[in-house]
């Protein structure tokens, strides 16, 4: 079954942890599929996996629809139905949980920002909850 990781963000900025984070999984040798919520922020996602530390690189590309099987770059970032994704960790950065979810060994979401994005992972929380999904959380400061 598919572990959920839920990563409370306080002041640090998301965007630069999530790259830290993908720096990390990489390194552990795991594939990685960044399911964000709009073209733009896979755009910019995809310039900051570039720029965040000088010095790094994470071989990583945008996918379509339809990826290349298999997947051309160990990290893929997309937006929309990606269903035909094959990677082990899913880090999710849409306000919803993708209907394609449980296809990977652990999935991460984040709390952080406005209150509508920390209502909207309290309802993530209770639709994995109330599926029996193994649950962590982390408080990251």
């Amino acid at each position: 079954m598919t572990q959920i990781d839920f990563y409370i963000l306080g002041e640090q900025p998301s965007e630069q942890f999530v790259c830290k984070l993908v720096d990390k999984v990489y390194h552990l040798s795991h594939s990685i599929y960044i399911h964000t919520g709009s073209e733009q922020q896979a755009l910019r996602l995809d310039e900051m996996l570039w720029t965040f530390r000088q010095g790094s690189f994470l071989p990583h590309e945008i996918t379509s629809d339809k990826p290349t099987n298999p997947p051309a770059s160990p990290i893929l970032i997309g937006f929309g139905y990606n269903a035909q994704i094959h990677a082990d960790v899913m880090i999710n950065l849409s306000a919803e949980i993708p209907g394609f979810f449980s296809q990977f060994d652990r999935v991460v979401e984040f709390v952080h920002g406005d209150d509508a994005l920390r209502q909207a992972a309290r309802e993530n929380y209770k639709f994995y909850k109330d599926r029996g999904y193994s649950i962590n959380t982390h408080e990251i400061n």
